[in-house]
């Protein structure tokens, strides 16, 4: 798995969230959009967990090409926004999955399944 997000303790926390599940290996984090699309390039992960609010490239602007780079690879949109429209768009530009940030379970269960 890779974890996406722009803020360092954010991406701590997840990493330490995820690898203390059994059967989810983080094998790289990145704190922008191009350091995502280069390890997606060169590790080919199962999962990218994607942060949906990302400076310059955001993540909804940023779904289709990580999706090119790694087709069998699943990405799951994760973000603070609520709202319908979100989630459409993201699932409408390639996302496997959305989830909310204040939804722990709701994460482990997107990112395992």
């Amino acid at each position: 798995m890779v974890v996406v997000d722009d803020h360092p303790a954010v991406r701590a926390a997840l990493c330490r969230l995820l690898q203390a599940q059994p059967g989810i290996r983080v094998v790289g984090v990145a704190g922008t959009v191009g350091e995502a699309a280069a390890i997606i390039e060169k590790l080919h992960p199962a999962v990218t967990l994607l942060d949906l609010s990302m400076p310059g490239e955001g993540g909804l602007d940023a779904l289709p090409r990580l999706k090119h780079l790694h087709p069998a690879g699943r990405v799951v949109v994760y973000s603070l926004h609520d709202e319908p429209a979100y989630q459409r768009a993201a699932l409408h530009e390639g996302a496997d999955g959305y989830v909310l940030k204040d939804d722990p379970n709701g994460l482990l269960a997107a990112v395992s399944a």
